[in-house]
């Protein structure tokens, strides 16, 4: 994987290590929790400072959130290398530094803990949609998918399991409209044209990278372009 770093919506990302040395497929994301496997986090009520009164209703709290940002970060990992049907909630507990019984009480299973992490995800991934600029919407999605390929591999996940498209109508709506005032090429129904922009913009995103990434960027907006010029 490409990134440590910053995923969009400042959720920190950082490699997860077994013992002393990494583990490449354990990275985390998200502020809380997103710790070295056996690092410790402080729950000491006098962590603010000297004098600093902490309730344990508060403590409490905060111990459940932490433990549940945890089993969120490490859910994100399981699923973007394994699938719903391949990833494992004792898998998950483990780099989540729980037992398999407290993922169960937070999250009832896979189906439901899969649910949270593309709620999350959904919000960070997201691409502003210009239908006047539909080549440079290519470029943003590629350019995402670049820094953060398991968002696209996630969303794989979901087509193939889940067998559920996520609903993009008023994008086919505004392209539509768009396609009668001739600002984009009615040669393909509108649908077509958002599925050929989706593709062209996520055609790198699981196949190894045989050029610049300046040239892979510059193609996808012209290929997008192209199609769509009236």
């Amino acid at each position: 994987m490409a990134w440590p770093g910053t995923l969009p919506g400042g959720f920190a990302v950082r490699r997860v290590h077994r013992g002393a040395a990494p583990t490449p497929s354990y990275w985390l994301y998200g502020g809380v929790g997103a710790a070295p496997r056996g690092a410790l986090l402080s729950v000491n009520p006098l962590a603010n400072g000297p004098g600093h009164a902490t309730s344990l209703g508060f403590m409490h709290h905060r111990d459940r959130e932490r433990t549940r940002r945890r089993l969120l970060d490490a859910a994100f990992v399981e699923f973007a290398a394994h699938g719903i049907a391949g990833a494992r909630m004792e898998r998950i507990a483990r780099i989540a530094r729980c037992s398999a019984g407290l993922a169960y009480n937070y999250y009832g299973g896979k189906d439901e803990l899969f649910d949270a992490v593309q709620s999350e995800v959904a919000g960070a991934a997201a691409v502003e949609f210009d239908v006047r600029d539909l080549p440079g919407y290519a470029a943003r999605l590629y350019d995402l998918q670049h820094r953060h390929p398991e968002f696209a591999r996630l969303a794989t996940w979901q087509r193939l399991e889940r067998r559920a498209s996520v609903s993009r109508a008023a994008e086919v709506e505004a392209i539509r409209s768009a396609q009668e005032s001739g600002v984009v090429s009615s040669r393909f129904p509108a649908e077509q044209v958002l599925q050929l922009v989706l593709a062209v913009a996520s055609m790198w995103s699981s196949a190894p990278s045989t050029s610049d990434h300046v040239v892979r960027r510059r193609t996808v907006e012209d290929a997008v372009r192209r199609l769509v010029e009236p």
